[in-house]
């Protein structure tokens, strides 16, 4: 199995609405830069690097992610495609995802 590249990627404080973004959009942002941190430390464990199968099924959960992700809109910026512009009128369902978003975020911190 060839390794995948994943950047770098230090965790940055979350702080919604310093950088103009939506706070799905800051929460996904945030929960990739844990998933790759995550990755990336994978990648230097000797527990990931005897057994193959375990640091694969976690690039494939980032990538099921990131797909996810990309599908809903939710890294998209402020404007109609972006997942905090269309549930604008639901706050009720814009929370939940926002919630959703930072418990993954949450436990991929947790595991680091």
């Amino acid at each position: 199995m060839s390794k995948v590249e994943v950047a770098h990627l230090a965790p940055e404080k979350y702080s919604s609405g310093e950088t103009g973004r939506g706070p799905i959009a800051e929460a996904h942002e945030y929960c990739c830069q844990m998933f790759n941190h995550l990755v990336n430390a994978a990648h230097r464990s000797e527990l990931f690097q005897s057994d193959e199968m375990l640091l694969s099924q976690l690039i494939d959960e980032l990538d099921r992610y990131q797909l996810w992700a990309g599908n809903v809109g939710a890294g998209h910026q402020k404007y109609t495609l972006s997942l905090d512009c269309r549930l604008e009128e639901a706050s009720f369902y814009k929370d939940q995802v926002r919630k959703l978003i930072l418990s993954l975020k949450t436990r991929t911190k947790r595991v680091n």
